[in-house]
């Protein structure tokens, strides 16, 4: 997520404007972008918050944790947490669980349907029902555990609307292989969308983590592509007071990076986001990016309240390139 209220909104803008110099759609991203921050603030950014004003001091990351044990062939548990309300949802997660069926390495699927109102034939998952609405972070909770007790050397997470590449799950189990100081790999989630708004969201970087400042340790990774070795998964669990699918995630990823835990991108494990913008017209597209922005703006809310360090530690970090994502 772009985590724009924690930055002087000009410096933003003015981060934007320089980073596009020279591309077509120079104006039209610049025109999103203030949207993008007016509907993540809920207000006109008419003033910079306090915190900005101040030259945040330098993170110190603590002593790494041992390198992870990931085996020659492990076992890897996909959890996926689902809330299916309409027809597209139920067409999204069967997609989904089509590409889980194809991967060129065999993995568990453990789809855990969040007290889900209707709920579609699934195939080559296992599902666990919820009573409750408790949100995506008790979901993500219930498969991890779920993971752990069959044993998984990996956990990689993933959503209902998302659509990986056939060897992801290969491509993962090599990324800890090849990094063995990683605990957990962030892969690179591109946009479904064909619409320009999906190649706003890529470009933007929305569902791509960012890296600590002269470090390959990043600061966060989002869950859409995110898998964790078993030593992590053993220890950690999201925090289910988030009430919805936003910053659960990166509030998981600072509480682990605090405490030694090493988190690397891979360019190589390629998930596919739906965002749902080419089933809408022009004002469904606006409202559905407006609404997406102020729910990570209320999401970041609450994850400055759990983590006060958070602006320094984003001060400290940057986007990883589009560059890289493209090499995927």
């Amino acid at each position: 997520m772009s985590a724009i209220s924690v930055l002087p909104y000009a410096a933003t803008l003015e981060h934007w404007w320089e980073q596009l110099r020279g591309e077509s759609g120079r104006l039209r991203f610049m025109a999103w972008k203030v949207l993008e921050v007016v509907a993540f603030c809920g207000v006109w950014p008419r003033a910079r918050s306090s915190r900005t004003n101040q030259t945040p001091t330098a993170w110190l990351p603590p002593p790494s944790r041992p390198n992870n044990a990931v085996g020659a062939a492990p076992s890897v548990v996909v959890v996926v947490p689902a809330r299916i309300q309409t027809a597209s949802d139920a067409t999204r997660l069967q997609s989904l669980l089509v590409a889980l069926a194809s991967q060129t390495r065999w993995a568990h699927v453990v789809v855990v349907d969040d007290a889900s109102p209707r709920w579609p034939q699934t195939q080559n998952a296992e599902v666990i029902r919820l009573p409750h609405n408790n949100g995506p972070a008790a979901a993500r909770n219930r498969g991890l555990q779920r993971a752990l007790e069959l044993s998984a050397e990996i956990v990689a997470f993933t959503d209902a609307d998302c659509v990986p590449d056939s060897a992801w799950i290969e491509k993962i189990i090599q990324a800890f292989h090849l990094d063995r100081s990683a605990h957990a790999i962030s892969g690179a989630t591109l946009s479904k969308d064909q619409s320009w708004l999906g190649r706003y969201h890529e470009r933007n970087g929305t569902l791509n983590g960012r890296r600590l400042a002269g470090s390959e340790c990043l600061l966060y990774g989002p869950t859409c592509n995110l898998a964790l070795c078993a030593d992590l998964a053993a220890v950690l669990r999201f925090d289910e007071s988030f009430p919805f699918a936003a910053a659960e995630d990166i509030d998981f990823c600072c509480r682990a990076i605090m405490t030694g835990w090493q988190i690397r991108h891979s360019t190589h494990a390629v998930v596919w986001h739906d965002f749902g913008y080419d089933q809408q017209g022009v004002v469904g597209r606006l409202e559905r990016f407006w609404k997406q922005f102020r729910k990570y703006g209320h999401g970041e809310r609450v994850l400055l309240q759990k983590q006060p360090d958070y602006p320094r530690l984003f001060a400290f970090s940057q986007e990883i390139p589009v560059c890289e994502r493209e090499q995927a």
